[in-house]
């Protein structure tokens, strides 16, 4: 076996994580030499890496560990092409972004830039490294109507895109951020007014995150980051949230935490850290996540904080985040109408029942793409059959679970 592999992921998964980070190591050089000049399968590789979002790590670490020669050059053109594809997506997403800031700062609208568009320059360097879809900003509560006024005058629109009222009222209180915004030939915006949901962040914490926010100056701009204990607050509970949610969870966020914590070891707080996760009442989320990141990308974290998570690092395993498996929609469809009946009451669960299945308009034409409005007809009949189709598939997989 080659060195490195995790037994229960493919050798092409094990590469994947081994190069899911800004720097390799002996050990990671070794893996990877011992791979390329094995019997790789190239093919599943690059479609793994491009799912993931880790082809520009790869690609990198192919060419600055001179590996390039053991790879058939279609196979390094694959990857170059997306390490090429993100660099110039990023370039217009930072364009998009200044022109934000810019407006932000005129109205004296003070805002915090999450996720990849901080990230991918403060922390990668290469901003073709750090795959990025969107926008993500923090701005307070009280501003939000003066950022919506000049976002809307300045040509952007916001997507509503629940399948009904109620839909969008239980989203959107539950939910940390606006409805996106959208600019034509532009890329969507995310505006965040808390970190968590409303349900696990107190206003109070809110504003004591915003009171250890650090201003910071670049490219001529002025705005504010976050310190970096409440940096690893939101990455680690963001990427808890997605392994839970059953959604695709590309590899560069654990590289987020791992980079983060490799550049800002020695400025983390880690008491303040455990006492922030206690008071949000996430602490065996967090520790979830970072013995993940512990175990498979040896992050350093100190001795002393992995004692304060001492019986969270085993929650999650590494192959259930990335086994590929398609969404169970029978379980996921029944928990969550179960939950709703029992917090909604029968009258509202059943409405909130006939939106899963005849969704409005708007989000028709968004889930398959619909050019012409006046073709939605036709989906209203398919959309409760792909539904149909979706359970039965869910059940038949969870039976044939239960047979093994």
């Amino acid at each position: 076996m080659i060195s490195g592999v995790i037994p229960s992921l493919s050798p092409e998964m094990s590469l994947l994580i081994a190069a899911a980070r800004l720097h390799l190591d002996d050990d990671g050089r070794k893996y990877l030499s011992e791979y390329f000049n094995g019997q790789p399968d190239l093919t599943r590789l690059v479609a793994c890496s491009i799912q993931l979002k880790a082809a520009p790590l790869l690609y990198t670490h192919i060419m600055r560990n001179g590996l390039n020669e053991s790879i058939p050059q279609f196979i390094l053109n694959m990857l170059k092409t997306e390490y090429r594809r993100e660099s110039i997506k990023n370039l217009r997403i930072f364009g998009q972004f200044k022109d934000i800031l810019d407006m932000a700062a005129r109205s004296n609208i003070p805002i915090i830039p999450l996720k990849g568009i901080y990230l991918a320059r403060s922390v990668y360097g290469d901003i073709g490294l750090r795959p990025m879809s969107d926008i993500d900003i923090l701005c307070k509560k009280r501003d939000i109507p003066a950022l919506q006024d000049l976002l809307i005058n300045s040509g952007y629109h916001q997507e509503s895109l629940y399948r009904s009222s109620l839909h969008e009222k239980l989203a959107l209180h539950g939910s940390h951020h606006l409805p996106p915004f959208i600019k034509p030939q532009g890329y969507g915006l995310e505006v965040h007014t808390h970190l968590f949901s409303d349900t696990a962040c107190a206003p109070q914490d809110m504003d004591s995150i915003w009171g250890r926010a650090v201003p910071v100056t670049h490219d001529g701009g002025q705005f504010h980051v976050l310190s970096p204990d409440d940096q690893l607050l939101h990455l680690t509970y963001h990427l808890f949230i997605h392994i839970r949610g059953y959604r695709t969870v590309p590899l560069y966020w654990f590289c987020d935490i791992d980079a983060w914590i490799r550049k800002n070891h020695d400025e983390i707080d880690w008491n303040h850290f455990y006492a922030m996760l206690e008071s949000l009442g996430i602490t065996t989320k967090a520790g979830s996540v970072l013995g993940l990141v512990m175990k498979h990308w040896q992050t350093p974290i100190p001795e002393a904080a992995t004692r304060l998570f001492e019986g969270s690092f085993d929650d999650i395993v590494i192959r259930d985040v990335f086994q590929f498996r398609k969404r169970n929609y029978a379980q996921i469809c029944a928990q969550e109408i179960k939950r709703q009946f029992r917090t909604l009451g029968w009258k509202e669960g059943l409405y909130l029942l006939l939106g899963y299945l005849f969704p409005r308009e708007d989000f028709l034409v968004h889930e398959y793409k619909i050019k012409d409005h006046r073709s939605v007809l036709p989906y209203r009949l398919l959309h409760p059959l792909t539904i149909a189709r979706r359970v039965i598939a869910g059940i038949s997989s969870h039976g044939h679970a239960l047979r093994r």
